[in-house]
């Protein structure tokens, strides 16, 4: 189960404890803080999120591939939920989860034009 608790980026010290209780147990496809931090921009890059817009969060799982149906299990990845607000960065959750898909993007106050500029430079449809 994973810890739910809106934290800053900037507070390295409880980030890193965040992050060492979730992986407690995990030896592969775990993150360290400065990984959370590289995921952070390039999510805003990836996305083209400009920092001054507010309230969206990103799902993110930095170790996520396509495993063939073959496979009997799926492995565990550590997950992430960033939440973006006024140029800031938060973790809402950090968590062990599948890691078969990379990342979704919630949005919960942009314009529709901004929601289309970011669609449209993703490329999603």
């Amino acid at each position: 189960m994973g810890k739910k608790e809106m934290i800053q980026m900037t507070n390295e010290k409880k980030v890193t404890e965040l992050l060492n209780s979730v992986q407690s147990k995990s030896k592969l496809r775990t993150l360290s803080y400065s990984e959370l931090v590289g995921a952070a921009e390039s999510v805003y890059s990836h996305f083209g999120i400009p920092k001054k817009y507010v309230d969206c969060e990103v799902y993110y799982v930095s170790n996520a591939q396509i495993f063939p149906n073959a496979y009997k299990y799926t492995p565990e990845s550590t997950c992430v939920i960033f939440f973006f607000k006024r140029g800031k960065v938060y973790i809402k959750e950090i968590r062990r989860g599948l890691c078969n898909y990379s990342h979704s993007f919630d949005v919960y106050s942009m314009s529709k034009e901004m929601i289309k500029e970011i669609v449209d430079r993703m490329g999603c449809f």
